[in-house]
């Protein structure tokens, strides 16, 4: 698109750019996962797509204008470490070096919603310390919950397996018949 515009003049090139970014936007706001763009420095979110609101019950505007560091704490708990960890690892990384991994993040109705994420390192300081990431991120909280689903299903037919095994241990009949005849033939 830029080897485009440098052939145009300049009013030419500017109808180019608007257009250019409209069609950018509107691919954005079609998009059905999250999309944004994270800063590592200050723990914000420099941009979200429309998704947000129907993901997690936000609006974009929430997102981008929460102080520094209120993301992390719409993060379960349990996944801070695995995120900061991944987020460390890209560390002499260089742009477009892409992780991926799943967390909770708390929705607006207090719940938890579980979303896989994709992101890619985007920036990096002069020390080629990451500054900025580019992330999509599907909704996955109705694939973990038939996870968990299935998980207590089999625990519980496991459950019922060995109490059935126990259960039908006193009748075995044929072996209570071979010890009784083994029985009856020492007495003789």
């Amino acid at each position: 698109a830029l080897r485009r515009l440098k052939g145009l003049g300049k009013k030419q090139a500017e109808d180019e750019r608007a257009s250019t970014e409209r069609f950018l936007r509107q691919v954005l706001d079609a998009s059905p996962d999250i999309i944004y763009i994270y800063n590592l420095n200050d723990g914000s979110n420099e941009y979200n797509n429309p998704e947000l609101l129907n993901v997690l019950g936000y609006t974009p505007s929430q997102l981008t204008t929460m102080e520094s560091g209120a993301i992390a704490r719409l993060l379960h708990p349990d996944d801070l470490a695995a995120l900061q960890q991944r987020n460390d690892g890209l560390a002499g990384s260089p742009i477009g070096t892409v992780n991926a991994g799943e967390i909770r993040i708390l929705h607006a109705d207090g719940n938890y919603r579980w979303l896989r994420a994709r992101e890619t390192l985007l920036e990096v300081d002069s020390e080629a310390k990451p500054t900025r990431i580019l992330g999509v991120a599907q909704d996955i909280t109705r694939r973990r919950q038939m996870e968990i689903a299935q998980r207590e299903t089999v625990q519980r037919l496991t459950l019922m397996r060995r109490v059935d095994i126990e259960l039908l241990r006193p009748l075995d009949l044929q072996g209570a018949l071979s010890v009784a005849m083994d029985a009856a033939l020492r007495v003789t």
